[in-house]
């Protein structure tokens, strides 16, 4: 499994600017947009809705939150900046996006940073992962916590026995100068390609192969157009927000 932390982000001050009188009891007086770039079924948005509920249930109504997810906002990138902007309230994105406008926290996708799990959830779970959480506020948004979202493997259309393998290959990356670097250092091309563009890549022969968790493997039908996977959970690249899984069922959107 690989291991993918998903951020969480929401807009400095938020809260200031959507605050509201509404006449109908009814209705939120708040309502958040969320975005996700991952379809309904997968982990990540279904913790989206988990968390949509439990808010929604705590506040008695009062702040509701509106989920998008399979990309409908756009990719991770232009996600990330509507947040900046105040276009969307909150998101999950991955750490190869934040890097680029918070550099420190390129340390966490180092390769096989962790020994395994339960490791990196304690430094997560302890001074190391606060302090890159509050440490987000310089790309003026507000990390919340850590997703878990499995860690990478490499991923290709022909057979491949190991790293040393996948030299002279392209392998998409995410839009991140440190997964473009790692990849450059095994031998292969990096190829930054948006997210839902990786699938038609793979199928025209675009790419060679791909990294990423499991779960992104299976869900967006990447195992069928790479039918390789070497399991080598070379990173667990972690994104403030980490939040309980959801029970399977519909994203509700509230307020529409």
């Amino acid at each position: 499994m690989k291991r993918t932390l998903c951020l969480a982000v929401l807009l400095c001050l938020l809260l200031c600017g959507c605050g509201g009188t509404v006449q109908d009891a009814d209705l939120p007086l708040l309502i958040l947009r969320y975005g996700d770039n991952q379809p309904e079924d997968y982990p990540t948005t279904r913790a989206a809705e988990y968390f949509a509920r439990l808010l929604e249930e705590r506040t008695k109504g009062k702040i509701c939150v509106r989920l998008y997810c399979n990309g409908e906002l756009g990719d991770e990138t232009q996600v990330f900046e509507q947040v900046q902007i105040g276009g969307i309230d909150m998101a999950r994105v991955s750490l190869g996006t934040l890097a680029e406008y918070h550099p420190e926290v390129e340390v966490l996708q180092l390769p096989f940073l962790y020994d395994d799990a339960e490791h990196m959830w304690r430094v997560l779970d302890g001074p190391i992962g606060e302090e890159f959480l509050t440490g987000t506020r310089q790309a003026d948004i507000i990390g919340l916590s850590w997703f878990d979202a499995g860690a990478r493997s490499f991923y290709t259309r022909e057979p491949v026995g190991g790293l040393e393998d996948l030299q002279g290959l392209s392998i998409r990356v995410q839009e991140s100068s440190q997964m473009s670097r790692m990849v450059e250092l095994l031998g292969a091309r990096p190829v930054q390609i948006p997210y839902n563009d990786v699938y038609s890549a793979l199928q025209t022969a675009k790419i060679d192969g791909a990294e990423n968790n499991w779960p992104s493997y299976a869900a967006t039908g990447h195992d069928q157009a790479a039918r390789y996977y070497l399991l080598d959970e070379h990173a667990r690249p972690e994104h403030p927000c980490r939040g309980q899984h959801a029970r399977r069922g519909h994203l509700r959107r509230c307020g529409q």
